[in-house]
C-alpha cells in the first residue's frame, strides 16, 4: 500500500492545496495530511483548518501537529529541527511520496540526505513538486492572508 504525504499550514485552505491533495490521492492508496498549528501565522484555529480538509476529503488521514516547529528557513539547524519532528510525528509510517510546492519539499524528501536515519531515507522516495512558480494554480496562502 502506497502512502502519500502532504504537509502545510493550510491557512487558509485554497485551490493550490487542493491540487496537492488531489494529486496525492490519485497517485497513492492512502494520503496523510499533516497540518502545523502555526499561531504566529494564522488566527484560524487548527481544528477548523483540519475540518476543512476532512469535509472535502473524508478518505484522507488528517493529523494535527500542535507542537510542530514554527521556524521557517533553509539553515541546517532549521532543516534538522523539521526532520527530527517529522520522523517522530510519523512514528515509522512508510511514505512513498511527498507533495509540496514549497522550497522545503526537496529537502524533506531527499533519500540521500546523510543526516536522516536509514528508515526515513527509505520512506521518502518520490518528491512531487507541483509548480512552485504557481502558473498552474496561481494561488498562495500569503496572497490570501
Amino acid at each position: 500500500m502506497k502512502t502519500g504525504l502532504v504537509l502545510g499550514k493550510f491557512a487558509p485552505l485554497h485551490k493550490g492545496h487542493q491540487l496537492l491533495i488531489e494529486r496525492a490521492r490519485s497517485e497513492n492508496d492512502r494520503v496523510i495530511v499533516i497540518i502545523y498549528d502555526s499561531p504566529q501565522v494564522t488566527s484560524t484555529p487548527l481544528p477548523l483548518r483540519a475540518h476543512w480538509i476532512k469535509a472535502l476529503y473524508p478518505d484522507v488521514k488528517v493529523k494535527e501537529a500542535w507542537d510542530g516547529p514554527s521556524e521557517v528557513g533553509d539553515t541546517p539547524e532549521i532543516k534538522k529541527m523539521h526532520e527530527d519532528y517529522l520522523i517522530g510525528f510519523l512514528g515509522g509510517q512508510k511514505i512513498a511520496a511527498f507533495y509540496s510546492s514549497e522550497f522545503y519539499g526537496e529537502h524533506v524528501s531527499k533519500a540521500r540526505c546523510p543526516r536522516l536515519p536509514y528508515r526515513f531515507q527509505q520512506e521518502l522516495l518520490l518528491y512531487r513538486r507541483l509548480r512552485s512558480d504557481r502558473t498552474h494554480m496561481p494561488t498562495g496562502s500569503i496572497s490570501i492572508r
